[in-house]
């Protein structure tokens, strides 16, 4: 150690510093995991055996949202006609702007849980949708944000233009499930294929009824 050099030393220490550190963090996620562990045991055995299978199966999908980074990048797709726009409440000068429906911009997760606690419509209304990351389904995700209830019934960018096919019982039925903005991105796309002359024109007054609009034709 003698004959080391000032800055070899100081590489030394370092090390030792960083080792220590992951140290002490892998021995506090275990100890968080093993009071989550006791808690969940405690829980089940005051409830019944059929309860105590359904506590578990929620336990272990928590338990393996809880463990999703918040520095996770997700693709977030725009589920709007027009593109959306937003900005930051947590960041000061953060702003994310998408172009159009279909159009895709990466978020932290971290800015995601700050968008559902200040700007929830973008998830209410369906204005974005998540794609798959390389770890992560988009499900994992919503679950993890405790938004999937939003998306049980939501349409994408990939799959929107179908229910224009749907049968008039059909078109009707699936769009009284839809969120409020869903309904406005339907109407907007229909608008749109009414204009180029690419809509069925016998489902018109099926699209006018169940949307509560009327389209200038």
């Amino acid at each position: 150690m003698a004959n080391l050099t000032k800055e070899e030393r100081a590489k030394r220490e370092a090390a030792k510093e960083a080792e220590m550190k992951a140290k002490i963090e892998a021995e506090i996620e275990a100890k968080i995991r093993a009071e989550y562990e006791k808690k969940l045991k405690d829980a089940e055995a005051k409830v019944s055996k059929s309860d105590r299978e359904e506590t578990s199966a929620v336990a272990k999908k928590i338990q393996s949202s809880v463990r999703i980074p918040l520095d996770t990048i997700v693709p977030v797709i725009c589920n709007t006609v027009g593109g959306a726009f937003y900005s930051s409440k947590k960041i000061m000068g953060y702003t994310v702007e998408w172009e159009d429906i279909g159009s895709v911009e990466y978020m932290e997760l971290g800015e995601l849980s700050s968008m559902k606690n200040t700007d929830k419509r973008f998830f209410e209304d369906n204005w974005i949708v998540f794609d798959d990351t390389e770890e992560y389904t988009a499900s994992e995700l919503y679950d993890f944000l405790k938004v999937s209830k939003y998306y049980k019934n939501v349409l994408t960018p990939d799959n929107i233009d179908e229910i224009f096919t749907y049968p008039k019982d059909e078109i009707v039925k699936t769009i009284s499930t839809l969120s409020r903005g869903m309904k406005e991105t339907i109407a907007v796309r229909a608008k749109q294929k009414l204009d180029e002359n690419t809509l069925d024109k016998n489902i018109i007054d099926i699209l006018e009824s169940s949307l509560g609009i009327q389209f200038t034709i």
